[in-house]
């Protein structure tokens, strides 16, 4: 579905747990690509493993509903 995404060519992603079923290799292929073409796009991710979103330029946290 990530691919399908990208090959659509958009300016802006959003993924909600988008590499959840991947082992970790796969995710950190995925991750490694979405970290390259971000350069021109906006890429909104939410996920509960920081591994996924290390790298980006700004990461917000919720803690009960609110962002710490």
């Amino acid at each position: 579905c990530i691919l399908r995404t990208l090959l659509r060519n958009p300016s802006i992603i959003l993924l909600d747990e988008g590499t959840s079923g991947l082992d970790s290799k796969n995710e950190e292929l995925v991750v490694e690509v979405l970290n390259r073409i971000s350069e021109n796009l906006t890429v909104i991710t939410i996920a509960h493993r920081f591994e996924t979103i290390r790298d980006y330029d700004r990461i917000l946290v919720l803690m009960e509903g609110k962002i710490v």
